[in-house]
């Protein structure tokens, strides 16, 4: 699942693909003695694009190999996040800014499973909710059903019961008023 937007527009937060290759840039180490099972890409036209040219400042790094959901296969290379602590300048009245650090990786995770919290603002095209524990927060059911594009792409592992639907007092308050 990515976990950024692409600015070519090519995915956003939340779109799914599959990994399908790795493409080792030849200034990079060598590859590991443990391969996984995945193609090691050395001709990047194979896949019809120039990881060299794909993102300013990615020119030596690798590239992973995502066939995105949508069928079309993109290279993904590392993202650098950068950190930064806010002071306000009391003489100048200015907020100012002082890096603390970066990061780097690539901006995506593997979404075997995913609770209901961390797919919220996501859509999928299928969703397997299993409610075993049952839901604890008011709204938890609505998120974890309204994430899925379809209702044919909704599996349950259980019926849903009446004790999953939790409810805000607060706004069954507010409803009642009107």
């Amino acid at each position: 699942m990515m976990l950024n937007n692409d600015v070519r527009k090519r995915w956003v937060n939340g779109t799914m693909g599959t990994v399908i290759g790795i493409r080792k840039n030849s200034d990079s180490e060598s590859v590991p003695e443990y391969e996984p099972e995945l193609e090691y890409v050395a001709d990047d036209s194979k896949y019809g694009f120039d990881i060299k040219s794909d993102e300013d400042g990615a020119s030596n790094s690798d590239a992973i190999i995502v066939e995105l959901e949508t069928g079309e296969t993109v290279p993904i290379l590392p993202h650098t996040w950068e950190m930064f602590r806010f002071t306000l300048d009391r003489r100048t009245q200015k907020i100012e800014s002082t890096s603390t650090g970066t990061f780097t990786q690539y901006p995506f995770k593997l979404a075997w499973a995913v609770t209901i919290h961390k797919a919220q603002g996501k859509t999928f095209n299928k969703v397997y909710i299993d409610l075993s524990a049952g839901t604890f927060a008011h709204g938890q059911l609505y998120v974890a059903l309204s994430r899925c594009r379809t209702l044919e792409g909704i599996y349950l592992k259980r019926p849903v019961a009446q004790a999953d639907i939790l409810l805000d007092e607060r706004v069954v308050i507010f409803l009642a008023g009107l």
